[in-house]
């Protein structure tokens, strides 16, 4: 089930230069208030993919990471971090640093619903028009299946834990 918001509508979506609008779904900039919605989105969409690779304790330990909510908090405060609505509902988020993707997660009941590869697209587009040549990325084993199917690849294992670091060539795109 998406998050309400504490809006009674969300706040208008943000301007991403080149980016054309998303059919049903807006995206902001997270705000702090914003904390609880994040850190939720990001625990219920971990313990949902999580436990077909690993031990419910395990998903469950990585989803409650004490860590999560500065380092989320500090990715707010440096404006990184946006969130996606549909209506109301906020029903996920990612967040980007130059050519990096930090994260990206979608409420359960919206995974396989083509939000994240929405997301994934918009992210695309950002990490271009900051004039990279190709997006990167770490995952969990989880989630690689859906990174592969949107055309990154295996760079080798990820630093500081399981997962994969990953890779994809952006195409390029013609310039006015």
């Amino acid at each position: 089930m998406p998050f309400s918001t504490p809006f009674p509508t969300p706040p208008p979506p943000a301007t991403i230069p080149s980016v054309a609008p998303i059919p049903d779904i807006a995206l902001r900039l997270a705000q702090p208030s914003d904390l609880d919605i994040v850190t939720e989105i990001r625990r219920t969409a971990i313990l949902a993919l999580a436990p077909s690779r690993m031990t419910l304790e395990a998903a469950t330990a990585w989803a409650n990471r004490p860590d999560r909510p500065d380092r989320c908090r500090s990715s707010i405060e440096a404006k990184k971090l946006w969130l996606a609505y549909e209506g109301t509902d906020a029903v996920g988020w990612f967040e980007v640093s130059d050519d990096f993707v930090d994260g990206l997660y979608v409420v359960p009941s919206r995974q396989g619903a083509g939000v994240g590869s929405t997301l994934m697209g918009v992210v695309e587009i950002m990490i271009k028009d900051r004039d990279f040549e190709a997006a990167r990325l770490n995952t969990a084993p989880a989630s690689q299946g859906f990174y592969e199917k949107l055309g990154y690849e295996v760079m080798g294992p990820a630093p500081m834990g399981s997962g994969m670091r990953m890779w994809k060539v952006l195409p390029r795109t013609a310039r006015a």
